[in-house]
């Protein structure tokens, strides 16, 4: 089963969405995808013990989630697609430099450089290792 099915069977299940109106990318699927993945992954957060915020600058820019790991805050982007360009996490990176911050979205998994910070990108389906990937800050 490839990631993208597996994420899209996890959100049908979460939400009672028919898998007609996930695969026929219907207008109630393609108007609140990004809503869904929002919740699956402060869902998964929560379940983690992790304890999130979000943060917003003005009227102008909006960072899915932050929360505190080992006195670090720790940037998360959630994106409901491939497409995992973040004005906002970008703005937050450059104007507050954190170590490490995290992108979930349908991409594989990589890592480059935001800003200074060490960005992570990982499958929505690899939330669950957010915390392996904080252990190991400073590890490179």
């Amino acid at each position: 089963m490839c990631a993208n099915n597996l994420v899209n069977d996890i959100l049908r299940m979460w939400l009672i969405i028919t898998l007609k109106t996930i695969l026929e990318n219907s207008d109630l699927y393609r108007n609140f995808k990004g809503s869904f993945t929002e919740n699956y992954v402060l869902t998964e957060l929560i379940t983690q013990g992790i304890h999130p915020y979000f943060w917003r600058s003005g009227n102008t820019a909006e960072l899915d989630f932050l929360f505190e790991y080992e006195d670090r805050i720790i940037p998360v982007e959630a994106k409901a697609q491939i497409n995992t360009r973040a004005k906002s996490y970008q703005l937050f990176c450059k104007r507050y430099a954190p170590r490490i911050g995290f992108k979930l979205s349908m991409k594989n998994i990589g890592d480059n450089i935001v800003g200074q910070t060490d960005t992570v990108s990982l499958p929505l389906y690899l939330i669950w290792m957010l915390k392996k990937y904080c252990s190991g800050i400073g590890e490179k």
